[in-house]
């Protein structure tokens, strides 16, 4: 991955939740403020990073002096964790009942550690492998407190050591009855259990691809070519409940838009075009037909359904909407109720 033209495409996709930063307060975020006394420097050495309780081999290296085992990083001074351990602190100023996720910088010293962040209970960014250093941004979780505990850790063992800067959070509002399914943006990468599943001309694409198509918003999307498909099962589904799927789909620019595509759930067809997704490259919000749950889960399924000359369809921001139930219709239901239990208190 391509560290500044990752950093550029998701500074430049944060136009839609940007505005919602301010108030989260991430003490000490960027790492600058050190310790008194010098240099924190490796591990065994400190593990008092100002305004982080740390566990495990943590400390801050210097970024400027050449004695820094670690590259990459934005600022002079960066946190890291060598082998199994964490640092954590409590985020306050957290947006109650709106959406956020974790926009940092990330990297390794040599040998891939295994990494995860946390927010609550909320798990942020699953176990995944850290490569080169780079702008990465978590999966969105629901706020519940404006105060919780966020974590970052690494959970290998032996000479494994990750690095993180610039510790920030986006906010949003999907509104009362919407949700971003898992990975909704395809921005987790390197997942020990990947959510997207990806088949023949399918593939994750960054912003800085091959392609030269920049991602909604972030720095990642799908591209489906070919006969390709993007699936992953949906959770949480309420049993009965009428639902939509909406979401931002693009072409290739220039390329041919002859072709079909099909959105399913369940094996059902809730979306289908036979001409391809109209635009020259921009983006296209997009929303199923209703389908109603019958379940808890439910298998979607992106495909492309037939191929032009190399065209290409790119797929970003994938929301679940619940359909709320007519106002009528919960007022003939409750007064059925009532009537029900009226009967039942003569009988």
């Amino acid at each position: 991955m391509n560290a500044k033209s990752l950093i550029a495409s998701v500074v430049a996709g944060m136009a839609l939740v940007g505005a919602a930063q301010a108030a989260i307060t991430v003490t000490n975020f960027d790492f600058e403020t050190t310790p008194s006394g010098g240099w924190p420097g490796f591990p065994g050495y400190t593990t008092n990073i100002p305004g982080w309780t740390a566990t495990g081999s943590t400390g801050l290296n210097p970024g400027s002096d050449g004695t820094s085992p670690f590259t990459g990083a934005t600022n002079t001074h960066r946190a890291f964790v060598q082998t199994s351990g964490s640092i954590s602190q409590n985020v306050t100023g957290l947006p109650v009942g709106q959406w956020v996720r974790l926009n940092f910088v990330e990297g390794n010293r040599s040998t891939p550690p295994t990494a995860y962040s946390t927010l609550g209970s909320d798990t942020l960014y699953a176990n995944h492998t850290v490569y080169s250093g780079g702008q990465y941004l978590s999966n969105w979780v629901k706020v519940t407190s404006a105060t919780e505990t966020l974590t970052l850790g690494n959970i290998s063992i032996g000479d494994k050591t990750v690095w993180w800067d610039n510790i920030g959070f986006d906010a949003r509002d999907f509104g009362a009855n919407s949700r971003p399914v898992d990975n909704s943006g395809f921005e987790l990468t390197n997942l020990a259990t990947p959510v997207w599943s990806y088949t023949d001309g399918a593939a994750l694409e960054s912003s800085s691809g091959p392609y030269g198509h920049a991602a909604y918003e972030g720095g990642q999307q799908a591209r489906i070519q070919a006969a390709g498909s993007v699936s992953q099962t949906l959770t949480g589904l309420t049993l009965g409940q009428a639902y939509t799927i909406s979401f931002e789909a693009a072409n290739r620019g220039t390329y041919s838009t002859n072709y079909g595509y099909s959105v399913s759930v369940g094996g059902t067809d809730v979306l289908s075009s036979a001409t391809g997704v109209v635009g020259g490259g921009n983006w296209n919000l997009l929303t199923t037909n209703q389908f109603v749950a019958g379940g808890s889960s439910a298998i979607v399924t992106f495909s492309k359904t037939s191929n032009g000359p190399d065209s290409t369809m790119f797929l970003d921001d994938v929301v679940l909407n619940a359909i709320p139930e007519p106002a009528s219709l919960g007022v003939l239901s409750s007064g059925a109720m009532l009537v029900l239990a009226r009967r039942r208190r003569r009988a």
